[in-house]
């Protein structure tokens, strides 16, 4: 004889608990998912930089003076959405080069980073990690720069950019 009181399913205690519990878990795995996604963007900046800069420092070789646009580096930059003599767009963020810096953005994030030349006198062949955005100590980005550079605070703060130098 069968019990007529057999359980068929989940109550709504149940169901309502294992919800919990899955936005617990993307509560905490989102952000650092996100971070994660931030730092691989930063390396992809760091990676593209220096090949500008590497570009640009044979071009110094040869002709005493650094260039302002792509079109003189012996450079291929990957295909951009549109680019001018000294910007490169992408879907991903931009890539600038003028004759004292080179520095690349990732839009979405607004995190950046940049290489100044050998010759610039306020800070002589200088790397730094940046945030576009209004300064906050306790964002990813500022966090991201923190950590690249080994640094606690950055070295120069202003309304709508904070910057860390590599030392």
């Amino acid at each position: 004889m069968k019990n007529k009181h057999t359980r068929r399913g989940f109550t709504l205690i149940e169901l309502l608990v294992v919800v919990l519990i899955i936005g617990i878990l993307a509560a905490v795995a989102v952000p650092q998912y996100q971070k994660a996604v931030m730092k691989s963007r930063f390396a992809n900046l760091k990676t593209i930089v220096s090949s500008i800069a590497m570009a640009q420092e044979t071009y110094y070789l040869a002709n005493g003076e650094y260039s302002n646009s792509f079109g003189a580096l012996d450079i291929s930059m990957p295909a951009a959405n549109w680019n001018t003599s000294n910007e490169y767009s992408y879907d991903w963020g931009y890539c600038s080069i003028f004759t004292q810096v080179i520095y690349c953005v990732a839009t979405p994030s607004n995190l950046y980073y940049q290489m100044r030349y050998k010759f610039v006198e306020d800070a002589p062949n200088s790397r730094g990690c940046g945030v576009m955005d209004a300064f906050n100590p306790n964002s990813s980005q500022n966090a991201i720069c923190a950590q690249e550079t080994g640094k606690a605070q950055p070295d120069v703060t202003e309304d709508t950019y904070s910057f860390w130098f590599y030392d």
